[in-house]
């Protein structure tokens, strides 16, 4: 291996940048590829060794091949320092030779990223028209070229008009057959284009960290680049022919079909967001952006580029924020703002369904005496053990606590009526009073207690948010005033009229 080309190009040259090498042939199997090296440093920074990724000729002129090269087509993939890395038709003795000292190289790739030219090959001597594209990130360029003769063949081939007619339907003749020569030019020069773009798009898909995938409008997998193995824990291969809506998470196959009927409908750009389970057990977010492509005679979407980047860390850290801005610092329950958004969504929720809403206003009994005479931080701690003594009760209902303001908590219960609201503020009480936090002050018990006051908005007696609040504030407000560590209820089918008190 120490004396191939790229080995003694980085033995030498102390970038560490990818290089395409010049073809080599297999000392064991005898076949040829193309090498993609790059210098390994030591610790000291000294030469240790090169790093070696190879494409398969054989492979590569296959797939080349299936694009129609014959000995009239050309086809060529050329390094940034003129070296041929392969020429179609194959021929041995154009591997790994060099051109840049050609008027091709030096006058036209070198000046320009693409180009159309017409030359004599130093290779088979023919006079050609063809066009190049050389890529920025690589610095390969793809050639594409036809013989002269045999466009003017095809032509001719094709060409159904008279020869002896009057001159001036003669001259009009020539005049049509000189421009359709011309068309017939561009239009091979396109699709030589077309080859050589495609061929640049695998090469670099094929080095992409991110997953690259091109699938038809229904959703069919076409290509997937090497990268999937690494972020979807499955081969490229396998993964060919299968459609994308094949998940068996339900939302995800949801948000996979909406994307794909919008581009149907006209969109050129949508994105996707997927949970996925790995195989070693662990969650990661994905995020796929679909680009269309169209087909340049009708102007219909006819494939869809897919690129697929982890972004679990993003997601993480949303996540994060989002909790932050739901979430109250100091007991960890919801904030009021939240509160107020989640009150608006269950009212109607529970309106539309016809079932029952409940709601607990719940305060800490003489709590500024309890400030007072232990401190804030003895308070804060004893408002978050409250707070969590209600999550506890709350671990096998469909409930959501909030802190109101100070040491005031709400809970909200949808899908609950008055009876098993009152259950839930007595099972409350009871879990503040066994927390059994000393409260000199809060006679005549001696520990911190809670009052709570609840109503509930039934389908036959409506309430409006702010009415099924008032109505739970006045009954907290009568637990209070008739001695407090009790729970009171209040329920009218207009507000709260009628109140009710359980000890």
């Amino acid at each position: 291996m120490t004396n191939r080309e790229y080995f003694i190009f980085h033995q030498t040259n102390a970038s560490i940048a990818p290089r395409f090498g010049l073809p080599s042939q297999s000392q064991t199997t005898g076949k040829w590829f193309i090498p993609i090296s790059k210098r390994v440093d030591d610790t000291d920074g000294s030469f240790a060794g090169v790093i070696v990724a190879t494409i398969d000729i054989d492979h590569l002129v296959k797939y080349i091949e299936t694009f129609g090269v014959n000995e009239d087509n050309a086809f060529a993939l050329m390094r940034e320092d003129g070296g041929i890395l392969l020429r179609l038709p194959l021929d041995p003795k154009a591997m790994g030779s060099n051109i840049a000292d050609t008027e091709l190289y030096r006058n036209h790739i070198m000046k320009v990223m693409r180009g159309n030219y017409e030359y004599i090959s130093r290779f088979d001597g023919q006079d050609r028209i063809g066009g190049f594209y050389r890529s920025r990130e690589t610095g390969v360029t793809a050639i594409a070229t036809r013989t002269k003769q045999s466009i003017l063949f095809l032509w001719l081939n094709q060409s159904k008009y008279p020869w002896l007619s009057i001159i001036f339907a003669y001259l009009i003749g020539m005049g049509l057959a000189i421009r359709w020569v011309r068309q017939i030019e561009l239009r091979e020069i396109g699709e030589q284009k077309v080859v050589a773009r495609e061929a640049e798009f695998r090469m670099i898909a094929s080095l992409s960290l991110d997953v690259i995938e091109k699938i038809s409008i229904e959703g069919v997998r076409e290509y997937v680049s090497p990268a999937a193995e690494k972020l979807f824990d499955q081969r490229a291969e396998t993964l060919l022919g299968t459609n994308i809506l094949d998940t068996h998470n339900p939302e995800d196959r949801a948000a996979w079909r909406d994307a794909l009927n919008r581009i149907k409908e006209g969109s050129t750009s949508e994105s996707v967001l997927t949970k996925r389970q790995r195989a070693d057990g662990s969650t990661i977010w994905l995020e796929s952006v679909l680009s269309c492509t169209h087909d340049e005679s009708s102007d219909a979407p006819d494939a869809i580029v897919v690129i697929t980047r982890d972004v679990t860390r993003q997601q993480k850290l949303k996540l994060e924020l989002d909790a932050l801005a739901t979430t109250d610092g100091l007991t960890g329950l919801y904030n009021k703002r939240h509160f107020n958004a989640q009150l608006d969504a269950c009212m109607a929720k529970a309106k539309k369904l016809a079932t029952p809403l409940s709601l607990l206003m719940i305060d800490l009994d003489r709590f500024k005496l309890y400030n007072d005479t232990y401190g804030h931080r003895a308070g804060d701690n004893a408002l978050r053990d409250v707070a969590a003594a209600i999550q506890v009760q709350l671990s096998n209902m469909n409930g959501l606590a909030a802190r109101y303001g100070g040491e005031e908590l709400v809970v909200l219960l949808p899908n609950c009526g008055e009876g098993e609201a009152r259950k839930m503020a007595e099972a409350i009480r009871n879990a503040v009073v066994a927390l059994g936090i000393g409260h000199a002050h809060n006679l005549p018990w001696g520990q911190i207690t809670i009052s709570l006051g609840f109503a509930t908005a039934l389908p036959s007696q409506p309430m409006t948010e702010s009415e099924l609040i008032d109505c739970a504030d006045r009954a907290l407000y009568i637990a209070k005033t008739n001695g407090r560590n009790q729970s009171v209820s209040g329920h009218d089918a207009f507000g709260p009229k009628r109140l009710t008190a359980s000890a």
